[in-house]
């Protein structure tokens, strides 16, 4: 494994990953899929508090953004942030460090600071 995870990224991960537990979603069905050059993307697996929570790496997911998935599409959910009402263009979203964050089905929360 590889160096270990920001506990504010591990917070971000269990927030989004409660309400697809709560809907049914069994734990060992799900992934979370983040950016190939992502430093979770050197874990195999992560430890949240629902259990063992697998990692897939994806040369389609921006760094800075990730997303949790049931293997049988029953659930999912987005691990990135979301600020205000619109979405910041990709320009500032890699710029804009925030604190205010929405949890949910669908909703948004950045799992790593930009650059």
């Amino acid at each position: 494994m590889g160096g270990s995870i920001s506990f504010k990224a591990l917070r971000l991960i269990d927030q989004a990953l409660i309400p697809l537990i709560k809907s049914g979603c069994q734990i060992d069905k799900i992934k979370i899929v983040v950016a190939e050059n992502a430093d979770i993307a050197e874990h195999k697996a992560i430890h949240t508090s629902a259990g063992e929570l697998r990692v897939e790496p994806s040369g389609l997911v921006p760094k800075g953004y990730a997303y949790l998935i049931e293997d049988a599409m029953k659930g999912f959910a987005w691990v990135i942030r979301k600020k205000g009402k619109e979405q910041p263009s990709q320009d500032k979203r890699s710029k804009q460090r925030s604190r205010n964050y929405k949890v949910g089905k669908g909703s948004f929360i950045k799992v790593t600071s930009g650059t």
